[in-house]
């Protein structure tokens, strides 16, 4: 396993509640709020049960000054699991 890129303790500032149970490498981010595992997936940042992903994506670009961030986003309601990318 890889060390924590900086940005994690930053993004962890801005938004405390943070947890990473990490897998870091690769060249996106993606946000998950279900116990799936991605191992096809390039992962920069894997978390779980993070609301709503709008913080996490604010935080992000306070933290980068950054207006474009691409995040991909699972969120399962039921037993539909809704993707999206911002």
């Amino acid at each position: 396993m890889r060390t924590l890129p900086i940005w994690v303790p930053i993004l962890q500032k801005f938004y405390s509640s943070l947890e990473i149970p990490a897998v870091i490498y690769g060249s996106q981010i993606i946000y998950v709020n279900l116990g799936i595992a991605f191992e096809n997936k390039d992962i920069d940042l894997l978390i779980y049960h993070v609301y709503p992903h709008t913080v996490f994506v604010n935080a992000y670009r306070k933290a980068f000054n950054e207006e474009n961030v691409r995040i991909e986003v699972f969120v399962e309601n039921g037993e539909t699991i809704y993707h999206s990318i911002y």
